[in-house]
């Protein structure tokens, strides 16, 4: 013992050293101590802090004006200050909503006129008026074919038939003997032409049956097999036909067909800038119209349409409103169906159609009263066999165009008119009527 006192007071520099030492390690440890409290009650403030800011605060989704912009999502503190600009931007939404669909209810019903003042929805017994809702139906058919003209209240193509060959054999022997006048010869000394005029000869009967079938091409926006049977082209309702007394409801499927109808013809129209003289077959995308049809009944109610025999029918309208629409893509690739908005209609329609001015024929049909191209088959065609029975395309490659096309009618004006077995068919009740 007395030994370590003796180095305790030879050393005292390492004795200070070692009790500052334990000294720390003492404090260390009730630093330790008292920080593991502190932290633990930081940690305990912390969570009612953010408690009080979940009280404080709401996550909110407030949608931009501008549709093309995404939703945005906010946190912020419920207070007179923020419901007040929160009510101002759905108010916004609300008018802009109700200005889009104004404005969308009026595209589709524009040019869309009943037969008949007073026919729809029910004529009660004026049955002169089903008669002249017939003469009406088959008139305007008959108008569709004709001459443009800006005040007439229905599309019109512009339609002639096939150039008369007799015209154009006429054209050829007429060159033909200007041709051999031309070098001192008659009919009778053909045989006596050389090779060179041989082959001047046959260019020269070419180009007048050219000429022949351009000048009749220049006259026409489109051709049709028979411009004087629109029966042979359009889809028209056999209520039509003398004799036939047509109910209410037949006669509003055949306005319905009908206002499909002048839909497809209006886009070939487009396409073919049918208002501007300066356009002809020769020009045009569409060349010749074959025929156009409009299938019976309304997608995923009564009918799943042209492209398949699948999909779920429902016996009448589904709900709307807050209640997300059905969709029906086992019957169509854009899923839409007929439901208490807007119903559904496929039309089919052929024609022939110059190769590299598709997109054109595209874009007129997308621009038509909310229709849809569904599917397309192209064949191609012998301009040649063609030209043969009076049909002169131009120097384009052609093809044959069979297209399914999706129509929609929305129900905010169409309801109006539609006669009450109509709206039995598609389960639209009084109260939804009344809407």
């Amino acid at each position: 013992m007395k030994a370590v006192f003796v180095w305790m007071k030879n050393n005292p520099i390492a004795v200070v050293a070692a009790l500052l030492s334990v000294c720390s390690l003492v404090g260390l440890l009730v630093v330790r101590i008292q920080a593991s409290g502190f932290i633990k009650e930081m940690k305990a403030r912390n969570s009612v802090v953010q408690q009080i800011k979940t009280l404080k605060t709401t996550r909110v989704r407030i949608p931009s004006p501008d549709l093309d912009n995404p939703v945005e999502e906010r946190d912020i503190t419920i207070n007179p200050a923020a419901i007040v600009a929160l009510n101002e931007v759905y108010h916004k939404m609300g008018i802009e909503y109700k200005n889009i669909y104004a404005l969308a209810v009026g595209q589709n019903r524009k040019g869309h006129d009943p037969l008949l003042d007073g026919l729809f929805p029910d004529p009660a017994q004026r049955v002169d008026k089903l008669y002249d809702a017939r003469v009406q139906y088959l008139n305007a058919f008959e108008s569709m074919l004709l001459h443009y003209s800006a005040t007439d209240i229905y599309p019109r193509l512009n339609a002639g038939g096939p150039a008369d060959l007799q015209q154009v054999s006429r054209e050829v022997v007429r060159e033909q003997i200007n041709f051999l006048s031309r070098i001192g010869l008659d009919n009778a000394s053909i045989d006596q032409l050389t090779v060179e005029q041989q082959k001047q000869f046959k260019d020269a009967q070419r180009g007048a049956a050219l000429q022949a079938l351009n000048q009749h091409a220049s006259k026409y926006h489109i051709y049709v097999d028979t411009p004087a049977l629109p029966a042979s082209i359009f889809q028209i309702g056999a209520w039509s036909n003398p004799g036939f007394q047509p109910e209410i409801s037949q006669i509003w499927q055949g306005q319905m067909e009908l206002w499909i109808q002048q839909d497809i013809v209006e886009a070939i129209g487009k396409a073919n800038n049918v208002w501007d003289a300066n356009y002809n077959i020769m020009k045009n995308p569409v060349k010749k119209l074959i025929s156009m049809s409009v299938k019976p009944g309304y997608v995923g109610i009564d009918t799943t349409g042209v492209l398949t025999t699948r999909g779920r029918l429902t016996p009448g309208a589904p709900p709307s409103g807050q209640t997300r629409l059905p969709n029906g893509f086992l019957m169509t690739p854009t899923g839409r169906r007929s439901n208490s908005i807007y119903d559904v209609m496929h039309a089919e329609v052929s024609f022939i159609v110059d190769y590299q001015q598709l997109t054109r024929v595209f874009e007129a049909f997308g621009k038509t009263n909310f229709m849809t191209i569904l599917k397309t088959n192209l064949t191609d065609v012998d301009e040649y066999e063609a030209m043969q029975a009076g049909f002169y395309y131009g120097a384009g490659d052609c093809v044959q165009i069979d297209m399914v096309v999706e129509t929609l009618w929305l129900r905010d004006w169409t309801l109006r008119l539609m006669p009450k077995r109509i709206k039995t068919r598609l389960s639209i009740d009084a109260p939804q009527e009344n809407q």
